[in-house]
């Protein structure tokens, strides 16, 4: 890959060890399915959201957008302008992290309220 030579970057097939690694992230980026921004949210790790499905993977984008845990872009050249920006940004992304420290904290019955009232 291009990035091979590069100790930055970790390009990973399919692993078992996600918390593992989600504990020596600084950011995630990732389509905003359930169990990944669930697991993200728990680690309090931010998060850049990718091209949501329809449905709940959209509730997911909007509902970790709105409580500021996530961010997005529209072009894959704008996600990587976003990532880079965040990635040195350590002061936006512990707000990212302590804006999650809420989120993970609101029960279930809660969490799903919110997402369906929220326009």
């Amino acid at each position: 890959s291009a990035y091979g030579n590069d100790p930055r970057f970790h390009i990973v097939g399919y692993t078992d060890d996600v918390a593992r690694m989600m504990d020596a992230a600084d950011l995630l980026m990732t389509k905003p399915g359930g169990l990944s921004v669930t697991e993200a949210a728990v680690k309090r790790l931010p998060m850049v959201l990718v091209e949501s499905v329809a449905g709940c993977e959209a509730y997911n984008l909007n509902f970790f957008i709105q409580n500021g845990g996530a961010a997005t872009a529209d072009t894959p050249a704008a996600l990587a302008d976003l990532t880079a920006n965040l990635l040195g940004d350590a002061p936006r992304r512990q707000a990212m992290a302590q804006a999650l420290e809420g989120v993970a904290q609101i029960n279930d019955r809660e969490v799903i309220w919110r997402m369906m009232t929220t326009p």
